[in-house]
């Protein structure tokens, strides 16, 4: 018999989220659903039954110097996503300023995934007209702006690491370490996890 894989923090909480809505809704339906859960609820602490504790997946935006008023467009923009479970938060992922000439905005990882590991999920509203959407992927649009703020909402990230591309395939690379991984969107779950 197989030995299940255990999940990390951020999978579980996105499956106890999953499991949640009715089997019988479409994927990109159950995505919009987890999208709004996560966008009005998870960003404090909340207790989740099925895994019997509190949780959080919230972000912490950093700019050191203003330059505009559009957050995204200040170099010195850093978002932070934190994964909170049984009382440890984890910095999970940040969105910056890549170092790589006129690329933009890019994904770094603040801790180590192994080979299949869960990273992140493709999380939006519904789009219908996913024609006409950079960033719309399977009928969610991954980049929506937040009707109370203004604000491009940035959800888990995951639409930056697809961004549009259509690639199946995508380079990844931690700065620091200059570790290179290949990440792989997989289509059928909408989320994104190191290829092995």
């Amino acid at each position: 018999m197989k030995k299940k894989k255990k999940e990390n923090d951020l999978c579980e909480i996105f499956n106890a989220l999953k499991e949640h809505h009715d089997k019988k809704l479409v994927l990109y339906k159950k995505i919009a659903g987890i999208s709004l859960i996560s966008k009005e609820y998870l960003c404090s602490n909340t207790f989740m039954t099925s895994l019997d504790g509190v949780v959080s997946v919230s972000k912490g935006i950093t700019i050191d110097n203003v330059v505009s008023v559009n957050v995204h467009e200040n170099p010195s923009f850093c978002s932070t996503l934190y994964v909170f479970k049984n009382g440890i938060s984890t910095p999970w992922l940040n969105l910056k300023l890549s170092s790589i000439k006129n690329s933009g905005l890019g994904v770094f990882s603040l801790r180590n995934f192994k080979v299949g590991e869960f990273i992140t999920a493709y999380l939006g509203e519904v789009n219908e007209n996913s024609h006409e959407e950079e960033y719309t992927f399977k009928k969610i649009n991954g980049k929506p702006v937040n009707s109370a703020t203004g604000i491009l909402e940035d959800y888990w990230f995951g639409h930056q690491i697809q961004h549009g591309s259509g690639s199946m395939l995508l380079l990844w690379q931690d700065m620091k370490s200059k570790q290179k991984r290949i990440l792989k969107l997989m289509k059928s779950f909408l989320w994104i996890t190191t290829d092995p």
